[in-house]
């Protein structure tokens, strides 16, 4: 009796596990995609069971729920997970999330991490980064970090600058240089 109702106890616990899969699967996908604060794992539990409501009320809606097999039906709720995710991504990155959350007037939250990703992001300009030690280097920004307290950016086609805005190296590299050592930053938009 003992083993038939440690099967029937692994058998729902499959079950549930398989049923919870889908929002935790949306929730991933959000979170690599979209550079946000750390959140707590409460947090990301709440949300993945919020995308685990979502897909499975999708997935009631279609007209195969009703006569797929739990196989074909985890295929279904991952199908639309995936997509779930990358709406919710697309949503989010684009903004229309975070405006229509202020203009409802809920927050005045943006949906990046701070400003430094945030105008990075915006800002496609060649820049200036002015280092601590009073050097400059000039470059196209091509990875930065999402927080401007940790991490590098990586500069392409860099050169160093002396003081009257000329070149100092011949050849133009690629530089990795830590936020640590950026006192400010200029965007250039009409660089040549």
């Amino acid at each position: 009796m003992s083993n038939e109702l440690d099967a029937l106890g692994n058998t729902n616990l499959l079950e549930l596990l398989l049923a919870l899969l889908p929002g935790f699967l949306a929730a991933e996908i959000i979170a690599v995609l979209v550079m946000r604060e750390d959140r707590t794992v409460f947090d990301r539990i709440i949300q993945a069971l919020i995308y685990t409501f979502v897909t499975h009320a999708i997935w009631n809606q279609t007209p195969w729920s009703q006569e797929a097999d739990p196989a074909r039906a985890l295929i279904g709720l991952g199908l639309i997970a995936v997509a779930l995710g990358l709406l919710v991504t697309g949503l989010i990155k684009s903004g229309v999330i975070p405006g229509v959350w202020r203009r409802a007037q809920i927050t005045q939250g943006a949906s990046s991490p701070d400003e430094w990703y945030k105008t990075f992001s915006e800002k496609q300009f060649y820049t200036i980064l002015h280092l601590r030690d009073g050097r400059r280097i000039f470059g196209w920004p091509r990875f930065w970090p999402a927080r401007g307290d940790n991490g590098h950016v990586l500069l392409e086609y860099a050169v160093w600058l002396d003081r009257e805005d000329e070149s100092v190296a011949v050849r133009k590299a690629d530089y990795l240089i830590d936020v640590k050592d950026v006192r400010f930053v200029e965007f250039l938009s009409d660089a040549t």
